[in-house]
């Protein structure tokens, strides 16, 4: 690895936050260039759409900088670190590392990779009309009304069944990162195991047809299980990842959901 781009948040609330991440995202930068890797500091509203030019991605913050990182990371052989910079108060459920550790990563990141840990996550892609997406799925995805004090209509086929429903919206979540949208919004808990599996859930059902059962949350494995989403009403969007991405959804268009082909590579310590 040479090409290292390091991203972290813009700015914290307060003058003591920004000084003190400041200082931390120096010495990280240091370390690596120290090292001999040749490095470039984005903050994260200065993203680039791909960050495919790099080696490996250094994400450090918490899950949101993570997530901004891998959706732009394309290529099979991109790896990604993700690095909780405020180790003290940030939970970072998808980062694998703490600032802490940072130093010793970036030694043995040139001296003894063997040292260092890593998997391997499959994301999601979603189809519009067969029309794949370029844009991966870490954590979930929302079909929603682009006004979110607006129902939204759609036709739900899953399991042979295809219902009419009016609802505010379906969460769609992944088993590699936090699903918990979608389990506070009724979804079962997924496997932790179960790597390939997702989750859907319809929130807030307030129509469907009086004689049918409702189509409520079930799991599904991508690409095998019929799964589709068909607006009925204008104006839906889907918002990917907590709206890190989103398109609009015509009328009568059919959203499906397929693995995304470049699964994410991650590194840490």
């Amino acid at each position: 690895m040479k090409r290292i781009a390091l991203t972290y948040p813009n700015r914290y609330d307060s003058v003591e936050m920004n000084e003190i991440c400041e200082a931390r995202i120096g010495a990280m930068a240091d370390s690596l260039i120290s090292r001999g890797f040749d490095v470039t500091r984005i903050p994260r509203d200065d993203l680039p759409q791909q960050l495919d030019d790099y080696d490996l991605v250094v994400a450090a913050g918490g899950d949101g900088t993570q997530l901004d990182a891998a959706i732009r990371i394309r290529r099979p052989d991109t790896w990604l670190c993700g690095v909780r910079l405020f180790p003290e108060r940030s939970i970072g459920y998808l980062c694998r590392m703490d600032y802490g550790d940072f130093d010793r990563f970036a030694g043995y990141l040139r001296d003894d990779m063997g040292k260092l840990a890593t998997d391997r996550v499959q994301r999601l892609a979603c189809e519009v009309d067969g029309e794949r997406l370029d844009v991966p799925v870490v954590n979930d995805v929302l079909v929603a009304h682009e006004c979110p004090a607006r129902a939204s209509r759609y036709r739900i086929t899953f399991a042979g069944r295809t219902q009419l429903q009016c609802s505010s919206g379906i969460w769609v979540a992944t088993n590699s990162g936090s699903h918990a949208a979608a389990h506070a919004a009724g979804a079962d808990a997924l496997d932790s195991t179960d790597d390939a599996g997702c989750v859907f859930v319809v929130r807030e059902l307030s129509q469907f047809p009086a004689d049918e059962a409702p189509v409520r949350t079930s799991r599904f494995c991508p690409g095998m299980d019929a799964f589709c989403i068909q607006a009925v009403s204008s104006n839906l969007r889907l918002y990917i990842d907590g709206a890190l991405a989103e398109f609009p959804i015509q009328k009568h268009q059919c959203v499906r959901f397929c693995p995304y082909p470049v699964p994410l590579l991650r590194v840490f310590c």
